[in-house]
């Protein structure tokens, strides 16, 4: 899977949230991870994803995956 984000948000995200992107991507392959569609028929796909340590959104276009993350207090 490829993750697509934009470079400025995932600076903004480490220095408000201690995490970038590029580590945020990784939390999609924690096994406890639970992951919730929420997608309908006409939108492309929408994945929910939270761990212990985050919730990540991502939305599913072309096999390109973009990410926003919200680090777990």
């Amino acid at each position: 899977m490829k993750f697509e984000y934009n470079i400025k948000k995932s600076l903004s995200n480490k220095q408000k949230h201690g995490i970038d992107f590029e580590e945020a991507k990784l939390l999609w392959s924690d096994d406890n991870m639970v992951e919730i569609k929420t997608s309908y028929e006409d939108e492309e796909a929408k994945h929910i994803g939270v761990s212990r340590q985050a919730i990540i959104k991502t939305w599913l276009a072309d096999k390109i995956m973009q990410i926003e993350h919200h680090k777990v207090a």
